[in-house]
């Protein structure tokens, strides 16, 4: 009886280690870093998060001129661990939409620390044709290294990406930090969605829709994206 209970005890404390594996993304617990956009699309960005960036939350007000045309942006992206949780404040503005991020999943079932999901996002940098330049550049009286691709180039200090900048068919887009608080008091409500509004579950959405014209070739690019990332 007495071992009985030894081994239930040594099972709970197993189960309780792997409930509260959490991915470590940054560094620094919490944070705030707010962009300016210019070029083709001017605007702001402000990046907060919390819980070494197991909840982290982008938001954007912007518009874009191409072409003669104008598109304005303001929008939220919440993610909570693996689930991405967006939304609008000029278009379906009584919507939630949910989805998962399946290399958020992947760092979250292994309990990755800060330097290892590091060395995976440099990995992936990598796979998406993107190379370390060797060159340096001070943002924010921060060393920042950059990585290029073709027609796109990013400066990273630690894993924090301070600027980027992307020249695409003449066109010319940036995006550099002008602010950066690190280690910082912020509510825990900025981690909510607003709960008045409809959500909709993507993938739930996506197996409703299976039999529909082009349904099951999204589960199986979804599938396949998971599995990309050892899903």
């Amino acid at each position: 009886m007495k071992n009985k209970l030894i081994i239930v005890l040594i099972a709970l404390v197993c189960f309780t280690a792997i409930a509260e594996a959490r991915y470590q993304k940054y560094e620094h617990k919490t944070g705030i870093i707010s962009y300016d956009l210019t070029g083709k699309t001017k605007g702001t960005r402000t990046m907060y998060w919390s819980e070494y960036g197991y909840k982290e939350l982008t938001v954007e007000q912007s518009e874009t001129k191409i072409f003669g045309m104008k598109t304005k942006v303001h929008s939220y992206t919440l993610m909570l661990g693996s689930d991405v949780y967006t939304w609008d404040m000029i278009e379906n503005t009584d919507k939630v939409n949910k989805a998962s991020n399946p290399l958020a999943k992947k760092w979250d079932r292994e309990g990755l620390n800060t330097k290892e999901v590091d060395r995976t996002s440099h990995e992936m940098m990598k796979d998406l044709g993107f190379r370390r330049t060797g060159e340096k550049e001070t943002i924010l009286g921060k060393k920042c290294e950059s990585w290029e691709t073709t027609g796109a180039v990013t400066w990273v200090w630690k894993i924090y990406s301070l600027k980027s900048e992307v020249n695409m068919l003449g066109m010319k887009f940036l995006i550099l930090a002008n602010d950066m608080k690190l280690n910082i008091d912020i509510p825990a409500s900025k981690f909510d969605y607003p709960k008045d509004r409809t959500l909709i579950d993507g993938d739930k959405e996506m197996e409703k829709h299976a039999d529909e014209e082009g349904g099951a070739e999204a589960i199986e690019m979804k599938k396949a994206l998971e599995g990309f990332f050892g899903n």
